[in-house]
């Protein structure tokens, strides 16, 4: 992955250095002599970038131009300029930057799934936004990130749950203040945004980042910049070298040669690779007898091919695998359906029909009755079988049925001693030896049955290949064949009957198959397939047309001979220019060398400092290198000199707080470092954080505060009373607002001004909503909704606190370490009251959402009056209260 680029506009004259004007020009000074020493078309894009003037196409190709000029590669193109370096490089006025606040954002258009018309707005100092999860926090922080600097994710998608709109512009509108006036910004999603570069955002992406990542470091002073330019301007210039290379090396092959592989092709691509113009012109000439050769073997080749056999080779061969392929048909067919196994399979029905008569004589008799007709018949096998698959369904052990006193199963009536023996003869003759070994004769059948069945007979006929050959060698041969082949298909099908109907009756012996005539035949092909290719000149063709390809790829050498020259001196050329141009390790030394002294001590200083801030007893440091003018940093481990470290890196060693705390101490570093920063916009920053870390990083963030503006958007409830607490201890002012989930359509981002879980207090009394409704009753209809809504928001608050403060006497407060519960004997506990409060606290959240209004519950949209009397409903409930606790003292 590419670093990613810390995007800044932090100038060296913010930091805090003593002797601004003096650094810049000693640094100046230290160019102006260190470029004395560049070559000149470095020292010109040098004078360019100080004059302030933007790079144009021209002005690249002119410096190209001097490069190959210094390198004799190309001839003068005249008198050159003076330069007079630094003389014209502006050092800049030294007026303080103007800090920029950030008011509000809102007009959100197609910003994920963030509902439109809202206005979430910014205090000067400190800002808290709560919100659960999928609020759409992340949402507003995302829009922002978009505009601002982060190392976080900057893309902003559009809701994925409903169609592309047709307009896919993405948009917002920021409201910024320069201390003197209010500006509004319409800004769209991808674009730059300078006004908002000095605002950084920290998110869960930007933390990833800082562990173990490498990223640019931007902070220099204004006049060393110039060196990243000059980095950027020579590579471009060098850029435009390898392009004028790549076209002058001539890759590509010569499509006017011929494409086959020669030992002459090779011979010319060593000579190409090594500029042989002397053995290009040795390779390129044919002799008088290489000439009459090659006109000798354009006859020649022709002729041999005519008499080529090669069809009829590959004619025999195919008919030889095809004849072969049926020998083996025919083999597998007489094997499966042999005299052998005939006399196996009848063994077994003869076996199966003893056993059979065997059970019939020795067992059935002992059940004959003048009574019944079908003993011993298959009908009667079935009934006893259903019968006594009855007495074990009747019966949970199959023992104890039958005995003198069960029921008849199919009379229902009960037996007698003579019936009882009767079923249990039944049972035994169904146990009998003699059936089970007929069974297990009838299996070994099915399995012969099923072995038929898979043989595979194919019959031949005049569409098959094996046929056709057959009719040119011999009819009696082929017919015979067929013969057989229909015969075996009928044998098959009667020994499959006699299986069947479990019978004997007289198979005559298998018929010979004719495969020894069948194999007879094949040698006879075989031996003619050997002689022929005896005589096939195909090898001779090859080495014929082999020697014809190297003459004529050489005598088209000499007939492009000058075309090819010229490439070749092109060659000659780019192989020289390849070793010009140089690169930028001298700009990145000079670079590196300055910013060491001015920036890159400094913040490794200032990380160490916030780790010890925030109580990050961590052996952790800032590791920075050098690259083009810039210089890349990242946090590494303090390890033994022994060990990798990078096989031991942050995010692989320290714990998920850890890791958040390490990120969000480099983040504050930065922030530190540029004191230009206006503010800084934090999504989540204690996630993974326990009790300590979070009440730590409360603090800071409020100190922070007093520098520069603070948005931080969170989740976590203790963090935010946390950081109001903090506020209140060093008379920060905080704003709070609530980021929510639509009660009826759950969409994401809806907007609750001055209205947060940590600012209850605030709303012991309900001014708040009385503002809003004054605003309300002279908004336009629009506008007036959003007023209402944030008021009824405002008074439910109002309800929450008055519940905490009032109702409970302050027993349980939210994150307080202790119960105060010493102030439970004044709690006075009215079950209408409470009622009350549960009744109006769902009306209030059917009127706080999105449109106001929802036909289930009304016919029309609250007006500014339905707001009024809401509050006064609730100061009516608070006084009553009040009374009933007078009362009960």
């Amino acid at each position: 992955m590419v670093a990613p680029s810390l995007r800044c506009n932090s100038h060296f004259e913010s930091l805090k250095y003593d002797g601004r004007d003096h650094i810049l020009s000693n640094i100046l000074a230290e160019l102006s002599e260190w470029a004395d020493n560049l070559p000149y078309w470095e020292q010109a894009a040098l004078e360019k970038i100080l004059s302030g003037s933007e790079f144009t196409d021209e002005d690249y190709d002119k410096l190209l131009q001097y490069l190959l000029e210094d390198e004799g590669l190309e001839q003068s193109s005249g008198t050159r300029p003076l330069l007079r370096f630094l003389q014209s490089a502006p050092l800049g006025d030294g007026s303080p930057r103007n800090m920029i606040k950030l008011n509000k954002i809102y007009n959100f258009i197609n910003i994920n799934k963030l509902v439109t018309n809202q206005t979430l707005s910014f205090g000067p100092a400190l800002s808290a936004i709560f919100g659960a999860n999928g609020a759409g926090k992340s949402g507003y922080v995302r829009a922002i990130a978009g505009a601002a600097s982060t190392l976080g994710d900057k893309e902003v998608f559009l809701d994925v749950t409903m169609p592309r709109p047709s307009d896919q512009k993405q948009s917002l509108d920021f409201e910024i203040s320069d201390g003197q006036s209010n500006r509004t910004i319409h800004y769209e999603i991808g674009q730059a945004c300078p006004e908002l570069s000095t605002f950084y955002v920290f998110d869960a992406t930007s933390a990833y980042f800082r562990l173990g990542k490498q990223y640019k470091l931007e902070f220099s002073p204004a006049s060393l910049s110039n060196l990243k330019k000059l980095a950027d301007v020579t590579d471009r210039v060098r850029e435009r070298l390898q392009e004028k290379i790549k076209k002058s090396s001539g890759s590509e092959k010569y499509k006017y040669l011929m494409e086959k592989e020669t030992d002459a092709s090779k011979l010319f691509d060593k000579i190409e690779s090594e500029n042989d113009l002397s053995a290009l012109h040795k390779l390129a000439t044919l002799s008088d007898d290489e000439q009459r050769r090659l006109e000798e073997l354009d006859s020649l080749i022709p002729k041999l091919k005519s008499e080529n056999m090669s069809d009829r080779v590959k004619e025999l061969t195919q008919n030889i695998l095809d004849l072969t392929e049926l020998s083996q048909h025919l083999k597998n067919i007489e094997d499966n359906l042999s005299n052998q196994i005939l006399e196996k399979i009848c063994g077994l029905i003869q076996k199966h029909i003893r056993l059979e008569a065997e059970a019939q004589s020795l067992s059935v008799d002992q059940f004959k009755s003048n009574n019944f007709s079908q003993i011993g018949t298959e009908v009667w096998h079935d009934f006893i079988k259903a019968a006594k698959k009855l007495s074990v369904a009747e019966k949970i052990d199959a023992d104890l049925y039958p005995h003198e006193g069960d029921y008849c199963l199919l009379c229902n009536q009960p037996l007698s001693s003579d019936a009882v023996d009767l079923l249990k003869r039944l049972w035994k003759f169904l146990k009998s030896d003699i059936k089970a070994e007929s069974d297990n004769i009838q299996i070994q059948l099915n399995e012969k049955r099923d072995a038929l069945m898979r043989i595979k007979i194919v019959p031949i006929d005049n569409s098959s290949v094996s046929y056709r050959i057959l009719k040119k060698f011999d009819d009696e041969i082929l017919n015979q064949i067929i013969t057989f082949i229909q015969y075996c298909d009928q044998r098959r099908q009667t020994v499959l009957s006699l299986i069947d109907h479990n019978k004997i009756e007289f198979v005559p012996p298998l018929k010979e198959s004719e495969t020894k005539s069948l194999n007879n035949i094949i040698d006879v092909l075989d031996i003619e397939l050997k002689e022929l290719k005896k005589k096939d000149p195909t090898d001779e063709i090859t080495n014929l047309e082999s020697e014809k390809n190297e003459l004529q790829y050489r005598k088209l050498l000499g007939i492009n001979l000058r075309k090819i020259e010229e490439t070749m001196e092109k060659r000659i050329w780019a192989k020289k220019a390849e070793k010009v141009g140089g690169n930028t390790r001298h700009i990145t030394a000079k670079y590196n060398e300055i910013f060491d002294r001015t920036v890159t001590r400094k913040y490794a200083e200032t990380f160490e400092i916030m780790l010890r801030e925030l109580k990050c007893q961590l052996k952790v440091k800032i590791d920075t290198q050098g690259r083009k003018a810039e210089t890349l940093k990242k946090i590494i481990l303090e390890t033994d000199q022994s060990i990798n470290p990078e096989r031991f890196a942050p995010e692989k060693i320290l714990s998920d707080g850890e890791k958040r705390a390490v990120a969000l101490a480099d983040f504050l570093t930065e922030v530190t470092i540029d004191e230009s920063s206006c503010g800084i916009i934090l999504d989540d920053p204690v996630t993974s954080l326990d009790f300590q870390w979070k009440e730590i990083i409360a603090i800071r963030l409020v100190e922070e505060a007093k520098k520069r503006q603070v948005i931080i958007f969170t989740h976590d409830l203790h963090f935010l009373y946390l950081l109001k607490k903090s506020a209140d201890e060093q008379y920060v002012d905080v704003v709070a607002h609530w980021i929510k989930r639509g009660d009826e359509d759950d969409r994401p981002g809806y907007v609750y001004l001055d209205n947060s879980p940590a600012m209850e207090e605030s709303y012991k009394k309900p001014e708040k909503a009385r503002e809003y409704y004054v605003k309300a009753k002279e908004a336009a209809p629009k506008e007036q909704e959003d007023l209402l809504r944030q008021g009824f928001g405002a008074l439910r608050t109002s309800y929450e606190a008055f519940i905490i403060y009032d109702l409970f006497n302050k027993v349980v407060m939210r994150f307080d370490e202790r119960i105060s519960f010493g102030r439970l004997a004044e709690i006075v506990w009215n079950k209408e009251i409470v009622k009350t409060i549960n009744n109006k606290c769902e009306l209030l959240s059917r009127y706080i959402e999105g449109h106001l209004h929802s036909d289930a519950y009304s016919s029309k949209k609250p007006a500014p009056n339905d707001l009024l009397r809401e509050i006064e409903d609730f100061e009516k409930i608070k006084n009553e209260l009040k009374k009933l606790k007078k009362t009960s003292k």
